[in-house]
Parts: C-alpha cells; structure tokens; sequence
C-alpha cells in the first residue's frame, strides 16, 4: 500500500508531537484494526458464537466438546477488536464455562484442569490485545514524526503564483512511509516562479537526507532575486557533492518561467518534462545530456516560449517504471490527452495517479513526484525580449 501526499491547496496535515503522547495513551483501549463501522457486528458474532459452543456443550454433556473450545472467541477478539471488547468476550467466556462446569456430569479433575486452561487462554488474549493496542499507539506515533518530517521536507507547494497554476502529489512506495528519496518544490519570487523536481540514488533515511539537503539549498539559493538559474543548480550540486556518499547523486530538472512566458530549464540526468499544448505535446529533452547533482554536472539553459494554456508535468522515475502483472511499463505516453483535458491540473496529477496504481495493480516499485504546472495569461510591463539561444516551440 503506498502513500500519498498531497502539497496543494492547502498544508500538510499534522498533529502537534506534544498533544500525541496523551491522545494516543487515551486511545489505546478502543484501538482495533477492523473498521469501526464493522466493530459492533463482529463482537456480536463473537458473542454469540461463544454462547453456541456453549449451549453444545451443555447438550453434549461429558461426551461433548471441551469447555477450553470457548477461549477461541477471546483469542479471535485480541487481534479484531479492542481490549475492551475483547475482554468482554473474555468474561463471556469464563461465566458460561463456569455455567458448564457445574452443569455437566463429568470427572472433577479433568474439567477442572479445563477450566484453569480457559482461564489462561482468556488471559492471554486480554495481554495480546494490550500488546496490540501499544503497538499500534506507538505505530501511530511513528506516523505522526514522519508526516511532520515530510512537512519539513516537502513544503507547500504554491497552487497560483502570477505565471502559473500548480498542483503536486507525492507518492512514497514504502508502506506506512510518508517521505522518500524523491524531491519536489516551488520558489515563488513574485516576478518568476522556479521548481525543481528530482529523484535521489538509493532508499531509505540516507536518502532523505540528502534530499533534505538538496531542497534545503535550493530554497535558500532560489528564492533570492539576484541569482540565476545556473547559479542554484550549481549552488544545490555543491551540497550534494558534500553531503553525498562515493555512489550518491540525485536526478533533477529545475524551472524557472516568467510572466512573458519564457521557460528556462536545466536537466541534470532526469527525465525531460512534457509539454502539452492544445496542438500537440513534445519532451523537453536537452540537446546533450549532462550528469546528476553530485557529479559536478554542466549548467547549460534550454529555453522555450509558452503561451497560457499550456501544461507541463514533472516527474520522477517512478513513473516511468511502473510495470504491470506482465511486466508492461507504464506509457505516459498513452495519457497525453489527459494532461491536455483535464479540467484543472489537479484533476491531472489525481487522475494520473489512479491509472497508474490501475496499471501496477495497487502499488508502485518506487517513490514518485508528480507537479503538474499550466500556464497563466499575464500582463505585464516586463522586457519580452527572448533569452539568448531561445527556442520556440510553435
């Protein structure tokens, strides 16, 4: 089961560190991992399935089942339901047993001893559903400290500045994680808008720290009018190649548009964004490739003009390799039309998402981010004059 984030339209959800300690604590007996609309219907069925092995025992008489056959409800209990249900059963359990004890001829020792082994049994699952219930609690705290990690790694995204509208989703393979190696952010400058999207080498917390470094870099150096574009990439893969290992690197592409509809971009080994007009779409792919952040790539700008209307989306390798039960590649190609129809571009990047955990029947093989970007009309006083080396896309 993968994870979502969205960083549009709103903040992060998270929950106050301080505040989770006591909540979670109070929390812990009504913990369970079955929905809480199904609750009351299981421990009814438990109930009274303890009541019918019972009532067959008090038919059977001595030939008939063995009383310890009614702890099966409370060991079932313990890991559905919360302690307190299960204790329910529980005593259930225990008073019917007692009930068949004195109710039924047989020899004292042996049912006595049968007793004592129910009694244990029930114990036993009254202790597995406290054990369960920490577990949990402790989980849910686990879960808290990563979604205030990915607060503090993956701001908020911006969902209008004055050239564009944005919309962003990240997705992390590993079950029950919120961040990942993947890296995506917005600067608004107010005259410009830069992101940057990027995938780093390997997995695991060694990964999120380089990304946290990266990104950490490329907000400080970005959201400072007076340096271009090359200058931030150079800046980010100064941090990288410090704070990385031998084999370390991260793929990125970083943006920069500006209120007359001039894109600039630099691609360091990832993937090229796609450019969706209303006449076509075509792969932003530089002239020569460079190497990854971390291994001192070139800075080399591709610029093109936009016209308002037009989309871009972003994206890391993960993508790209989602496979199917035949092991198909995902084609992002074949959903061109969705980038270009969608209503507004968060509809692209939920509905993109949702076809491609159709595709991978539930879950991906790798962390994703996707920013999907269209283009605003903009007026303004600014020089419209093309960049040096500037390449039209009409």
């Amino acid at each position: 089961m993968n994870t979502t984030r969205r960083m549009v339209g709103g903040k992060v959800s998270t929950q106050n560190l301080d505040q989770l300690g006591p909540r979670t604590a109070e929390a812990v007996e009504t913990m369970s991992p079955v929905p809480r609309r199904w609750r009351r219907g299981v421990l009814v069925a438990l109930l009274v399935v303890t009541a019918g092995l019972a009532a067959a025992q008090l038919a059977l008489g001595q030939a008939g089942l063995p009383i310890a056959w009614l702890a099966a409800a409370p060991l079932v209990a313990s890991v559905t339901l919360s302690i307190k249900a299960t204790t329910t059963v529980a005593g259930e359990a225990l008073a019917l047993a007692a009930l068949v004890q004195f109710a039924t001829p047989g020899r004292v020792a042996i049912e006595w001893a049968r007793l004592v082994v129910l009694c244990l049994l029930c114990v036993f699952a009254i202790v597995n559903a406290v054990l369960r219930a920490l577990a949990a609690a402790r989980l849910e705290r686990v879960r808290a400290v990563a979604r205030v990690a990915q607060a503090a790694i993956l701001h908020e995204v911006p969902d209008t500045t004055i050239e564009a509208m944005f919309a962003s989703r990240y997705v992390s393979a590993t079950r029950e994680a919120h961040v990942g190696g993947d890296l995506l952010d917005v600067v608004d400058l107010g005259d410009r808008t830069r992101w940057v999207v990027g995938d780093t080498k390997g997995k695991g917390l060694p990964a999120v720290q380089l990304a946290s470094a990266a990104l950490n870099t490329f907000r400080d150096i970005a959201g400072r009018s007076d340096t271009d574009l090359p200058e931030v990439v150079r800046n980010v893969d100064a941090t990288v190649q410090r704070q990385a290992g031998d084999e370390d690197f991260i793929t990125a592409v970083f943006c920069e548009l500006n209120p007359q509809g001039w894109l600039h971009v630099i691609s360091c080994g990832h993937p090229p964004p796609l450019l969706v007009t209303p006449d076509g779409s075509r792969l932003l792919e530089p002239r020569s490739y460079t190497t990854p952040l971390g291994l001192a790539p070139t800075t080399t700008v591709q610029s093109y003009h936009v016209e308002p209307g037009d989309r871009l989306l972003l994206y890391t390798d993960g993508l790209l390799e989602c496979r199917d039960h035949k092991g198909a590649l995902f084609r992002l190609a074949h959903h061109i039309e969705l980038v270009r129809a969608a209503n507004i571009v968060d509809d692209t990047v939920e509905e993109l998402l949702r076809r491609l955990r159709t595709h991978g029947g539930g879950r991906t093989n790798d962390d994703i981010a996707l920013l999907a970007v269209q283009v605003r009309e903009v007026t303004s006083s600014y020089d419209a004059q093309p960049p040096p080396s500037a390449a039209r896309i009409r």
